[in-house]
């Protein structure tokens, strides 16, 4: 390097530190990928005396996330030029470049390691195909009980209120939009899950604010078990991570509302349970919600204030401490 900070005195790379070396192989890269060299045409079939494989370790090394995304760009654009004579194959442990792949499930590879035993997941395309089939299973579920005659009216009136199923199903829509449901919700945070000894699925938002904040300030020993907590958006989600959980052999326990189990509720915890599958560890149900369970009370108008309420009943000391340590007791069963 010509270092004009000292005189123009040509430096070797290796006097500098990690961040400058990393940062001249990102700048290469993002150069690099505006290029595309000319090449005598050639069959579909054909060994091509072209082909390079790009092997990059840690791509995330030393740069912000901003920075993480437009590198994962170029590396794309790298993989993308020059019909298929050139692969990239990173390794990463960064949930920003995951998240940005999760349009194509199949390019990511799990790696799990135990004792000398490495084994690796990925997802093949009948596999994906397979997985949003299966997470249809409760919609059919529900579609097929509208056509039921012996299914209660009011049962029947809830499906459709919240549309779980349908009369007139038009699969191959619903098939289609399950392929777009992962790439939406597998934002930078929850593809963090992907880096976890273990998952804790939950319904919302209040379990995960809740857990996430026992978990760095009083449950600190839990912390070195690696875990997460998946907020899945709702208990009508839960099987779709379970599901993808299971193709990439990621460890998960499930917590949910057992919500006494009236009407339509115990129709969907009782799904969930018989969706388990060989990475399921276990499950815990609240008789009614996290609230009644801390003894306290839930915004009467607005769900999306829940996660506040709890946060200002406990900072306040409104929820007895016996409460939470009987919490804790609940969520080390499930790990």
């Amino acid at each position: 390097i010509q270092d004009i900070n000292l005189d123009g005195k040509r430096v070797t790379l290796s006097s500098y530190g990690q961040g400058l070396q990393r940062h001249l192989i990102y700048t290469l890269i993002m150069l690099s990928a505006k290029y595309e060299d000319k090449k005598v045409g050639k069959k579909k079939d054909d060994f091509s005396p072209y082909f390079t494989l790009i092997l990059f370790e840690e791509p995330e090394a030393f740069l912000h996330p901003t920075q993480q995304e437009y590198l994962n760009l170029s590396l794309q654009q790298l993989a993308n030029v020059a019909d298929g004579d050139q692969q990239v194959l990173i390794t990463s442990h960064s949930p920003v470049f995951v998240c940005r792949n999760t349009t194509d499930l199949t390019s990511l590879i799990i790696v799990h390691k135990e004792e000398a035993l490495s084994t690796i997941f990925q997802l093949t395309s009948p596999d994906l195909d397979d997985l949003f089939d299966s997470n249809l299973s409760m919609f059919r579920l529900f579609s097929d009980m509208l056509s039921d005659d012996k299914v209660d009216k009011k049962i029947k009136e809830t499906i459709k209120r919240i549309g779980l199923g349908e009369e007139e199903a038009d699969e191959i829509m619903k098939l289609e939009q399950e392929s777009f449901k992962y790439f939406l919700w597998l934002d930078s945070e929850r593809a963090s899950s992907f880096f976890a000894n273990h998952i804790l699925i939950c319904e919302g938002a209040s379990e995960k604010v809740f857990l996430d904040y026992l978990f760095n300030n009083k449950w600190t020993n839990l912390t070195n078990s690696n875990i997460y907590v998946l907020d899945a958006m709702g208990k009508f989600n839960i099987h779709r991570y379970m599901n993808l959980f299971a193709k990439l052999g990621i460890s998960h326990s499930v917590l949910i509302d057992g919500d006494k189990d009236k009407d339509i509720q115990a129709i969907v915890n009782n799904f969930i349970k018989e969706n388990f599958n060989e990475f399921t560890r276990k499950l815990y149900s609240f008789e009614y919600d996290l609230e009644h369970f801390l003894g306290i009370k839930k915004p009467e108008k607005r769900k999306d204030l829940k996660p506040l309420n709890i946060m200002y009943n406990y900072h306040n000391n409104f929820i007895e401490q016996t409460k939470t340590e009987e919490l804790r007791l609940v969520i080390e069963s499930l790990l």
